[in-house]
């Protein structure tokens, strides 16, 4: 049904790229679970245990990150932020994201 055939010369040929990509793919997971487990610590103990700005910001900032796209996210820290003159670097932004 189906007549198609892999071609694996172009795979082998980019390896060693291939294969660092995945070790800084590995570490910005790692990185943004530590990041996001910290953060979401901080921001939960914060709106369990503070009253006024502080539970409000807390709450402002979880009821934003939970109701807007990834993907708005990124952009956001991406383009919006630069047109501010706030230019952050491409490996922060997949991070903060």
């Amino acid at each position: 049904m189906f007549d198609y055939n892999f071609h694996w010369r172009p795979v082998m040929k980019n390896l060693p790229d291939l294969l660092e990509a995945s070790l800084l793919t590995l570490q910005v997971a790692v990185l943004a679970m530590i990041f996001g487990i910290i953060i979401g610590l901080c921001l939960a103990l914060t709106r369990l245990h503070f009253k006024g700005p502080l539970y409000w910001f807390a709450s402002t900032w979880v009821e934003l990150a939970r109701n807007t796209p990834a993907l708005f996210q990124l952009f956001f820290f991406g383009f919006g932020l630069g047109a501010f003159g706030l230019h952050l670097s491409p490996y922060f932004i997949v991070l903060a994201g």
